[in-house]
Formats: structure tokens, C-alpha cells, sequence
């Protein structure tokens, strides 16, 4: 644990230096074709860096963090794009938004007059008509979330946190559990891992540098489609950065010679094909094996919902939707046990469960060890302490 604990530390302190040096390249360096080839090195770093760590969470967390979505924004940045083009930007908010799944909570976008139509039109100088005005003027902008989520109250994601032990705590009674419902417990446990982990990350932040940030998750239980569940609710952050890196450049390059319908479906298909490769990537550098592709068929199959899904709803008029609450377990339930069916074989086929059950009897094991050290020292602090008040006490009456 010790010698894992130290690659992440050395790690993490490469990273560190190399956020700097695209901070500071980006104050000589014009953006595009030239600052592209200065963080290619940047870029090439955090492919190899997460290699040193061989744990679930450390590694698996590194990779996530590093080499997609930091890797997204300093491509993004690289063109003068995405949420590190601020160039306000002090090296402490640098550093965290590039390293971290956190998004700085926008301004609310305002409401249009009912009866606008909102769907995204293209015009010929390749930009996007935003949302149409209502005396009939448009404004160019880029696609962008209409959604502007705080995190939630600490309450909730304590309670949250409560859940996710009590699950973890369940693994350990995997022989009394059935295989189908073992695969979905550990379902559920990646789902509130990961919105633990995101919302942990954020509040510190918040907490350091006073920043508000968007939720990374909003309720997914209660999406009442799939695109409300990819688009607007589940894991907003990397969605964020999929739609800025890879959904809007295909759609607006291809609007033109493919039209806006087929453009979209171009786009939304590459957008989960891109995801289905980065999740393959990063269940090698948890396993360090090759998986089957169920990621890639879980997020092609995603995929290809989506857009059957949209032309669907394009097609049809539903004269009454149903109850949000039902459709919530209809889309969540069917996320769960494609999940289950695909992807959760892969990480149990190399013993992801074992090894994280492993990692946190590991670090159990090392706090309490570092607790008992700091407690021996803490006493020797406190007397210490009290002798020195004593003394002090002392001169002070003597003065007096």
C-alpha cells in the first residue's frame, strides 16, 4: 500500500508540473496548430503515467481524471476551446479544472417565449442558431446544456455515501448471492461510486477555492428518456466534454454536406463510439488485459437507442407522456441490466471486485496504522503542551 501510495504521489506531482507548463505555454503560444504540437508531449505523458499505479481506485481515478478528460480539455484548450479558454484563469482554477471532473456552474441561460421553436438550425458561415429569438432574429452560438444544477445539499450525498457502504459491505456474502443479482448490486455500486467520488471531488474544491460547480449527476433514476439520461443527467461532466470535443465539431462539419438530421445521428453515434474506446482504455489500465468489447457493444447498442429514440419522438406525438416516476424505472432499468449484461462480466473478469474489496481492506489497515503512530505522538504533543503552560503560567505570576 505504502509503495502504491508513493507512485501516486509521484505521479500526481509530474501532472502538476506539466499543468504548469501548459499554463505557461499558453501565455507565448497562440492557440491552434502550434500550441497542438507543444501539449502533444502533455498529451503522450498522461497515456503512460497511469501505468505506475496497478490499484482499482487509485489507477482507475488517475486514468479517468488524466488521460480522458484532461487530455479532452488540453485538446480543446489547445484551439482555444473548452472550459480552460478563460484566460482569467489563475494557475489554481487552471490546474483543477484541468485535472478534475468538476465544471464551474454557468450563468442560467434565459427562457424563450412558448412556442419558439428551440432545435438547432444550421446557417451557412458553419456556426449554430442557438435558440431563435422571438421577433424572428437569431443568435449564433455554440449547442450548449440548458440545464444549470448545483451540487445538492451534503445531506444527500451522505446519504448516498451510507448506501454506497452498506453495498460495499454486501460483497462480502457474494457466495449466498445469486450471479444476476450480484451483477447488479455491483451495478448499483459503480453508479454510486462514481457520484460519490465526483461530488467529493467537487466539494473539496468548492471548499479550497470557493468556486460554485454544476452537479455531476442529476437524478438519473428519474430521466424520461435516454437522451435526458445521456444529455442532461447522467455523468454531466464527461458528457460535457464529449459534446464540446466530439458531438459539436462533427455536427457542425457535416451539417452542410449531410444535413442537420443526419449530421446529428453522425454525431451522436461518434460521440458513443469515442466513449465505448475511452471505456475500453480505461478497463485496461485497471485489468491490464484485454477486454471482449462489452463497453463497445454496451455504448454502440446506447448508441443506436438514441437515435432511434429521436426519430421516434420526432415522428410521433405522445398525447400523454407517462408518469415520470415510471418512465424513470423503465430507462434506469434498462441502463442497469444492459450494464450488467455487458460490461460487469469484463471487470469481474479480472477480479475488479476482489481487488477494490482488497484496496479497502488495505487502507483500513493503513489508517488505522497511521492513527496509532500520530496517537503516540500526539501524547508526547500533549504533554509537551502542558509543560509549557505550566512554565508559562509560572513567569506570568512571577510578573504580576
Amino acid at each position: 500500500m505504502e509503495g502504491e501510495i508513493n507512485n501516486f504521489i509521484m505521479v500526481w506531482a509530474s501532472i502538476y508540473a506539466s499543468i504548469c507548463y501548459c499554463y505557461g505555454i499558453a501565455k507565448s503560444v497562440p492557440e491552434g496548430v502550434a500550441r497542438l504540437f507543444a501539449y502533444l508531449p502533455v498529451v503522450i505523458l498522461f497515456i503512460i503515467l497511469p501505468f505506475n499505479l496497478y490499484s482499482i481506485h487509485l489507477g482507475g481515478t488517475t486514468a479517468l481524471f488524466i488521460t480522458w478528460l484532461a487530455n479532452f480539455k488540453i485538446l480543446l484548450f489547445a484551439f482555444g476551446m473548452g472550459p480552460l479558454s478563460d484566460p482569467s484563469l489563475p494557475l489554481s482554477h487552471f490546474f483543477v479544472l484541468a485535472c478534475f471532473p468538476i465544471e464551474v456552474q454557468a450563468n442560467p441561460i434565459p427562457k424563450y417565449p412558448q412556442g419558439v421553436d428551440e432545435s438547432p438550425k444550421f446557417v451557412p458561415n458553419g456556426k449554430y442558431l442557438g435558440k431563435p429569438l422571438a421577433n424572428g432574429h437569431t443568435k449564433l452560438s455554440v449547442i450548449r446544456k440548458t440545464s444549470n444544477t448545483r451540487l445538492k445539499p451534503p445531506s444527500y450525498y451522505v446519504k448516498k455515501a451510507l448506501l454506497l457502504t452498506f453495498l460495499v459491505s454486501l460483497t462480502l456474502y457474494k457466495d449466498h448471492l445469486s450471479t444476476k443479482a450480484f451483477m447488479v448490486l455491483h451495478c448499483m455500486y459503480i453508479f454510486l461510486g462514481l457520484e460519490c467520488m465526483f461530488a467529493g471531488v467537487a466539494t473539496l474544491v468548492h471548499v479550497l477555492l470557493g468556486l460554485e460547480f454544476e452537479a455531476p449527476f442529476d437524478d438519473p433514476y428519474l430521466s424520461n428518456s435516454l437522451q435526458d439520461f445521456w444529455g442532461r443527467r447522467w455523468n454531466r461532466i464527461v458528457s460535457s466534454i464529449l459534446r464540446s470535443a466530439v458531438y459539436n465539431p462533427i455536427l457542425r462539419n457535416f451539417s452542410r454536406t449531410l444535413g442537420i438530421k443526419r449530421a446529428f445521428n453522425l454525431a451522436i453515434l461518434v460521440t458513443f463510439f469515442v466513449s465505448a474506446l475511452m471505456h475500453e482504455l480505461m478497463f485496461y489500465y485497471m485489468g491490464r488485459t484485454w477486454s471482449k468489447w462489452g463497453c463497445t457493444r454496451f455504448f454502440v447498442i446506447q448508441g443506436l437507442c438514441y437515435v432511434v429514440e429521436d426519430g421516434l419522438r420526432r415522428k410521433f406525438t405522445v398525447a400523454r407522456p407517462l408518469p415520470r416516476l415510471m418512465t424513470g424505472v423503465i430507462i434506469f432499468g434498462f441502463e442497469i441490466i444492459l450494464f450488467s449484461w455487458l460490461v460487469i462480466p469484463e471487470l469481474l473478469g479480472f477480479n475488479a471486485d476482489v481487488r477494490a474489496l482488497e484496496e479497502y481492506m488495505a487502507l483500513v489497515k493503513f489508517m488505522m496504522s497511521l492513527g496509532q503512530a500520530w496517537k503516540g505522538r500526539g501524547y508526547y504533543l500533549l504533554v509537551n503542551v502542558e509543560a509549557s503552560w505550566t512554565k508559562l503560567n509560572k513567569v506570568m505570576r512571577s510578573m504580576l
